[in-house]
């Protein structure tokens, strides 16, 4: 059900663990954009700018990723297309139209990292496989691409 005083936003990865529940708890109280792998794909940025230029969403929270490690090891050429380039296409095109980015990234950033327990964003990054370089790499380029973007560093998640 649409409303003009709903909020219009874009999950991508809607259909995944994090992107479902999100979606599912936004539910109602947003107007939902939450296009499959098919119709939007996040490494095209031309796909990216006329499907935002389309539906207008005022956010866009990215949560479609490869995030299995030992996959982005064995195809890191994909890991890269998927995990820094599709950032850097939202980072554009969210600056572009003026909408307000919020991606996940991943603790793995920190995991060559020996200090134990919480780390602050203060602590030095230490990516030692594809996946956590491509994370720290798709936050840079978001953070120059969009200066209102967020990046999530979220921890491992189990269904």
């Amino acid at each position: 059900m649409y409303s003009y005083n709903m909020k219009r936003v874009l999950i991508t990865g809607a259909s995944g663990f994090v992107g479902g529940r999100l979606a599912r708890a936004m539910s109602g109280e947003w107007e939902l954009l939450t296009p499959t792998h098919g119709e939007f794909d996040i490494t095209s940025l031309d796909v990216v700018r006329r499907y935002v230029q389309r539906h207008r969403p005022q956010y866009i929270i990215h949560l479609a990723a490869i995030s299995n490690t030992g996959y982005c090891e064995e195809h890191p050429e994909e890991s890269y297309k998927v995990n820094v380039l599709g950032v850097e296409n939202l980072a554009q095109v969210a600056a572009e139209c003026g909408c307000k980015l919020v991606f996940f990234s991943s603790d793995q950033v920190y995991n060559g990292n020996l200090e134990l327990g919480l780390l602050s964003e203060s602590v030095p990054v230490a990516p030692e496989n594809h996946y956590g370089r491509h994370k720290l790499l798709a936050e840079r380029r978001a953070a120059e691409l969009c200066s209102s973007s967020v990046a999530l560093r979220a921890t491992w998640m189990y269904d």
